[in-house]
């Protein structure tokens, strides 16, 4: 059995990358596709704030772990080391990972480690990552670009958050970065503030949870987040070929 382990990755907290493993978990979940978490902004002492974690605890299907990625020098070999030997022995084909702030430091310092684990382990790697339009945001984002973790992806594509800005202004930006240019790209619409209200008062339940009639939510708010949810959970599945058409490849 081929492993797919999906990556939430960015640089900076508050870009967005939870709101993808969400976006992912609640997709995997509605299909009824088992998965494994990892909250890599968990653990014990790791002064982290997990926030896609209890969004999917306790749910059929989805086994969630908790780990700190929040790590230094050597300790990071050790830290990569063991999720790759839970991934090895877990059953299920899908796991998701949700990174912390700054995961780019830590992923790229083991790089070469993880490159050459999912080529023999024969992991599909797929990694979406998110920035806003700033310019140290989008010069990070091309240097992830080049860096061991998305090279060493089957898919990738980079999020294009509308919260931040609109399509056309992150696209200006990406096209100026030639190491940027070859990889698919994920629109994440831009939720009105009242709906995105409702995610932050829910912090139990998943977008599948929230679109559902069954839900917490009026019909309104309801109609709402399925409608944003129904369209950015199919425009990042495309772009990481885990639904319908792969959009884009890299060089």
């Amino acid at each position: 059995m081929t492993k797919t382990l999906i990556i939430s990755h960015g640089d900076k907290g508050g870009c967005g990358k939870s709101t993808v493993a969400t976006i992912i978990g609640s997709r995997l979940l509605e299909k009824g596709t088992p998965f494994v978490l990892i909250e890599a902004d968990a653990g014990e002492g790791s002064g982290g704030q997990p926030d896609v974690a209890p969004r999917f605890t306790g749910r059929d299907n989805v086994q969630v772990t908790e780990m700190s990625m929040r790590q230094e020098g050597r300790h990071v070999e050790d830290m990569i080391a063991k999720m790759f030997g839970a991934i090895e022995n877990w059953e299920q084909e899908y796991i998701l990972m949700n990174t912390p702030a700054n995961a780019s430091a830590t992923l790229e310092y083991v790089g070469d480690l993880i490159a050459a684990a999912v080529e023999e382990m024969g992991i599909d790697l797929r990694v979406a990552y998110s920035f806003d339009r700033s310019d140290a945001a989008v010069a990070n984002a091309a240097a992830a670009a080049k860096g061991h973790i998305l090279r060493a992806a089957t898919h990738a594509a980079f999020v294009v958050n509308e919260h931040f800005g609109i399509e056309a202004e992150y696209a200006r930006k990406i096209d100026a970065q030639k190491a940027m240019r070859g990889y698919a790209r994920a629109v994440v619409p831009a939720l009105s503030p009242g709906a995105a209200d409702q995610l932050l008062a829910h912090p139990g339940a998943n977008l599948a949870d929230l679109s559902d009639h069954t839900g917490p939510l009026h019909t309104m708010q309801r109609l709402q987040v399925a409608r944003w949810y129904g369209r950015a959970a199919g425009n990042v599945m495309r772009a990481l070929a885990l639904e319908g058409e792969q959009e884009a490849d890299h060089d």
